[in-house]
C-alpha cells in the first residue's frame, strides 16, 4: 500500500462579457487549473511513486458565447484540453531480488484539442439545436513510457498501446413547447 497521496492546483475562472469590444452579444469565458498530485510509496517498495490515477497536471476549458435575443439565437464555441495523465497504474512484477523484476510502465492519455459548436435558433414555440461535438476528430493516444540503459546509456522508450479517432458527433434536435 501507498504511504499517501496528495493532490494540490490552482484553479483560474474568467466570465468577461465583450461589450468593452464593441460586441455585447458576446462572452467569454476562461477556466484552467495547474494541479500537483503524487502517490508515495515506502522507501524499497516494489512501486515507484507517480501522480494519481486520472488526474491531469493541467486542464483548459474555454469558450466564446453568442447570444442574439431579438433573434433568439446562440452560437457557441468551446475548447477542452487535459494534460497527459495515467489511464493505468503500472505494476513491478517478478520474484525475489529486485534484478529478476520487471516494471510494467503505467499508461497514459496523451493530450488532445477538442473543440465543440452548438447552435440553437427560437421561432415562437419551437426551438431547433445543433451540436457538433469534436470538430478537429484528433487522435486520442495511449502511451508507455520506460526509462532503459542501452550499451550504457539511459534513453527514454515510448510504446504507442492504443490510438483511435473517436469521430466527430452531430446532433439535430427540434423541441416543441405547448
Amino acid at each position: 500500500n501507498a504511504d499517501g497521496a496528495y493532490s494540490y492546483g490552482l484553479e483560474v475562472d474568467i466570465r468577461k462579457n465583450l461589450a468593452f469590444m464593441g460586441m455585447p452579444s458576446f462572452d467569454f469565458v476562461f477556466n484552467g487549473a495547474l494541479i500537483k498530485s503524487l502517490v508515495e510509496f515506502p522507501e524499497g517498495d516494489r512501486e515507484e511513486n507517480r501522480p494519481m490515477q486520472g488526474q491531469s497536471p493541467y486542464l483548459v476549458n474555454t469558450g466564446i458565447f453568442y447570444y442574439n435575443e431579438p433573434l433568439q439565437l446562440s452560437v457557441n464555441l468551446l475548447y477542452n484540453r487535459i494534460g497527459k495523465r495515467i489511464v493505468g497504474v503500472g505494476r513491478t512484477t517478478g520474484g525475489g531480488d529486485a534484478s529478476r523484476n520487471i516494471r510494467v510502465p503505467d499508461s497514459y492519455e496523451m493530450p488532445r484539442d477538442a473543440f465543440d459548436l452548438t447552435a440553437s435558433k427560437r421561432f415562437g414555440l419551437l426551438e431547433i439545436k445543433l451540436a457538433i461535438r469534436d470538430l478537429l476528430n484528433q487522435q486520442v493516444t495511449f502511451k508507455q513510457f520506460s526509462d532503459v540503459m542501452v550499451q550504457g546509456e539511459g534513453r527514454r522508450i515510448e510504446q504507442v498501446t492504443r490510438c483511435y479517432r473517436p469521430g466527430m458527433n452531430l446532433n439535430f434536435s427540434a423541441t416543441l413547447t405547448l
